[in-house]
């Protein structure tokens, strides 16, 4: 049987700094040359965006700025990236070559996020891994549970999402992250999950599952060492919650 990560949270709405974000047309006449600031204005980082997403999906600014267009005014950018990596957001414009170009970019940016985390440290800081997490976890439409896999000096041997549930859920098997531990010669595990709804606040299944998989790592000799939740760019340890 597997436990069930459940969040308890309503949806809410999605935004972006508090502000709508509008991406206005005419963005193609508006292309930032080489130092562009990303900083300033929403209006600017949507220009940025639009831009960005046209370099690295290979298609049109022209066709960037319609999907763009059709998508509601408040919608976070994580959100939106998330939305057409995995096929939740659809639209003509939107190609598989395109879709597969994004992947690759997200990919290629979880591999260098990875590096930091792959020097010693002498104790677990929840802090090095915040970043990571809110940027693999952040802005998904499903919950999405990732466990990462530690040496003695706290290194981080590899980064695997294990499961994949709905909107509010996910199940979550003991014994693959168990198995998944060892066959990595794992000493630590700093797991963690998304909440789409966007509300940081773990709920009882979260605090259940978590009290569960630190009772089985401690059979193992295996050290669980935090149990971190990602929602609208932020993340939380149950570690500083005084629940792991």
């Amino acid at each position: 049987m597997a436990d069930i990560y459940r969040s308890n949270a309503k949806p809410s709405s999605i935004y972006t700094g508090g502000k709508s974000l509008s991406w206005g047309s005419g963005v193609d006449e508006q292309i930032p040359i080489k130092g562009w600031s990303y900083e300033g204005t929403a209006a600017n980082q949507s220009v940025l965006a639009t831009v960005t997403l046209s370099r690295v999906s290979g298609l049109p600014i022209a066709d960037i700025t319609r999907l763009l267009d059709e998508q509601p005014g408040s919608m976070r950018l994580d959100k939106l990236i998330r939305g057409l990596a995995n096929g939740d957001i659809k639209h003509p414009s939107w190609t598989d070559a395109a879709r597969a170009r994004l992947n690759a970019s997200i990919t290629l940016h979880s591999l260098a996020a990875q590096e930091p985390l792959r020097q010693p440290s002498p104790s677990y800081d929840w802090r090095l891994f915040e970043s990571f997490i809110v940027a693999e976890l952040s802005g998904g439409s499903r919950e999405t549970f990732m466990a990462l896999f530690l040496d003695t000096h706290y290194r981080l041997l590899s980064a695997e999402v294990l499961f994949m549930g709905s909107v509010d859920s996910a199940p979550v098997y003991t014994r693959v992250v168990a198995s998944r531990a060892l066959a990595h010669q794992a000493t630590s595990v700093v797991v963690a999950h998304n909440h789409p709804s966007g509300v940081l606040k773990p709920s009882h299944s979260d605090v259940s599952v978590t009290e569960k998989l630190s009772k089985a790592r401690m059979l193992l000799d295996i050290r669980l060492c935090d149990d971190l939740i990602a929602a609208e760019g932020h993340c939380v340890s149950l570690r500083n919650l005084g629940f792991v």
